[in-house]
């Protein structure tokens, strides 16, 4: 963990925690997914990918780094369905790229994003490099996978543009509170630290 914010640190997960960050999970795979992945196996972000992946008996493609051509390449040649992009400003590499517009990525049908802020100027940039897919937004970290989450098409933004700040809900297995600064519950409205607890944490 702190890959985003300074020297990296180890988050140690138990067996039944990792497994409680998978289950979840399943839900969003079909028989037929294909799961991009350029992050690291030694974090829970690549290794969670790669379970989930694995326990629903679907395709796996790792990429050693995110190289913006060769991606979009690999998309178009293994008809990826699902990826992740962290943090989720790096989908602007996609367009900065004299490739852009050659290959053909309307085989992604989710796009899972975390690691940085979620805003409609992300939303828009997801949408039009991935003609086809939803969001997914997690709202997390290293040490407690996907606390809370939302899945955005773009017809849900359009209906409810206030999604574009949202959140989302918890996540299965997933308590949260909305704190203040001594400790106490917020009511609804007012502004605080999110704090959760589940079986996947560290």
């Amino acid at each position: 963990t702190g890959g985003t914010t300074g020297r990296s640190k180890a988050a140690v997960h138990t067996h039944q925690g990792l497994l409680m960050q998978v289950l979840p999970r399943v839900i969003d795979y079909t028989r037929t997914d294909v799961y991009l992945n350029f992050a690291p196996l030694f974090h829970v972000g690549g290794l969670s990918a790669l379970m989930v992946t694995f326990a629903t008996c679907n395709t796996f493609v790792s990429m050693e780094r995110f190289i913006p051509e060769v991606i979009m390449r690999v998309i178009q040649e293994e008809r990826v369905t699902q990826m992740f992009l962290i943090p989720p400003n790096i989908c602007e590499r996609f367009k900065a790229s004299t490739e852009w517009g050659k290959y053909d990525l309307s085989s992604v049908r989710l796009v899972r994003v975390g690691g940085g802020a979620w805003n409609e100027k992300v939303i828009d940039d997801v949408f039009s490099v991935f003609p086809k897919a939803e969001i997914f937004n997690a709202y997390s970290c290293s040490e407690f996978i996907a606390c809370v989450n939302i899945t955005c098409s773009r017809d849900m933004i359009k209906d409810n543009p206030k999604l574009t700040t949202a959140l989302g809900k918890p996540s299965y297995y997933t308590e949260i509170l909305v704190l203040d600064d001594d400790g106490k519950s917020v009511p609804c409205g007012v502004p605080g630290e999110l704090w959760g607890k589940c079986p996947g944490m560290m």
